[in-house]
């Protein structure tokens, strides 16, 4: 009995390209499959965040962070997984986007509770100073930013800056560099029986301390400051020197600017 016609490598390798089309569109079939089963899924009501909770600050900074938070669970990552679901909830996001919204919060923790809920816990900036032009005040933080006003400048205890410039809300005095040892030189001057009422910067930077009615001391906070604290002690514990804190609250100034020098007047 004759035998068919013998297959042509044209017919086995058509075989092979369609065998590949098939097992192609089966993979794309499973993982559409899959997407779509985990996308169902993800979008039950059960996994879905319907409450956050805000702790530790009260009134428009809490409805900020709520508000930062749901917008940041709005929407869809990838077109299928809706960002609500409690397991692609990103606390850092959430906690990045909180931060921005409001000055005067410092920190910010996100947690999740149970499958429905997040909890914001939030820490806001202890003020160590104000920033006052007339009667406009914002209260600083500890590097010297501006992120908050207030109008109890009148009775508050803080020390006060000024530099001719009406105060802003996410601004700084100085550079961040520089207020923080500028502060831990003021902290220092009670010990040494002065204590600051006001602080005085000019454009050329400039900074008078001010320790009486009229006497101030100048320092330069862009240089060590350590070294200014050290030639007042030496001033104060030189006995040739003469000087007492009375006297020197009578100066009109005490320029502490240069390291082996003082001038005053």
């Amino acid at each position: 009995m004759a035998r068919g016609a013998p297959i042509t490598q044209e017919k086995i390798r058509a075989r092979k390209i369609k065998k590949r089309i098939w097992i192609s569109v089966a993979i794309i079939s499973g993982v559409v499959s899959i997407i779509c089963g985990a996308s169902l899924i993800s979008s039950l009501s059960f996994f879905q965040v319907k409450n956050i909770e805000v702790l530790g600050v009260e009134g428009e900074t809490a409805a900020a962070a709520s508000e930062a938070a749901a917008a940041d669970l709005s929407g869809e990552t990838l077109y299928f997984f809706p960002n609500s679901n409690i397991f692609f909830v990103s606390a850092k996001s959430i906690a990045k986007n909180i931060v921005a919204s409001s000055p005067e919060i410092a920190s910010v923790k996100v947690s999740k509770k149970f499958f429905d809920t997040i909890v914001i816990n939030i820490k806001t900036k202890n003020p160590v100073a104000l920033w006052c032009l007339d009667q406009a005040c914002d209260v600083l933080d500890s590097s010297g930013m501006a992120f908050d006003a207030t109008t109890t400048f009148a009775t508050s205890t803080f020390v006060t800056f000024g530099n001719g410039k009406i105060p802003h809300v996410g601004m700084s005095i100085l550079p961040l560099s520089e207020f923080p040892s500028l502060m831990a030189f003021i902290y220092n001057l009670p010990q040494r029986g002065f204590h600051t009422s006001s602080v005085g910067i000019a454009e050329n930077g400039e900074v008078r301390i001010y320790i009486a009615t009229s006497s101030s001391l100048i320092v330069d906070p862009s240089k060590n400051l350590s070294e200014s604290l050290a030639n007042l002690d030496l001033l104060l514990t030189n006995k040739t020197s003469g000087m007492t804190v009375d006297q020197i609250n009578s100066l009109q100034y005490l320029d502490l600017r240069f390291p082996d020098k003082i001038f005053y007047k």
